[in-house]
């Protein structure tokens, strides 16, 4: 399964991060950027993600925006985490 990061072009601080047609907006006023709206987006990630798939992150590696990095980094321990347990298996 692939998991892409996008900044949200001619948006100053949004972002977009998605899987198959599922999104998660990204802003300062985003409601779905909560504890909620992230944990119900990871599970619906790892429970479409067919059983032996590895989720592989897909992101700009030359963004230098400090938010950006930091939504890379929490996906990142999440995606790293799930292949790992994979590989325990």
């Amino acid at each position: 399964m692939k998991l892409t990061i996008k900044k949200e072009q001619d948006k100053e601080k949004e972002y977009l991060v998605g899987f198959a047609k599922e999104v998660l907006r990204i802003s300062e006023n985003s409601e779905d950027w909560s504890n909620d709206g992230i944990n119900t987006f990871l599970i619906n990630l790892a429970s479409k993600t067919p059983e032996g798939d590895k989720i592989n992150l897909e992101f700009d590696h030359e963004n230098e925006d400090p938010v950006y990095k930091h939504i890379v980094m929490l996906f990142k321990e999440f995606t790293d985490e799930y292949n790992k347990d994979l590989n325990n298996k």
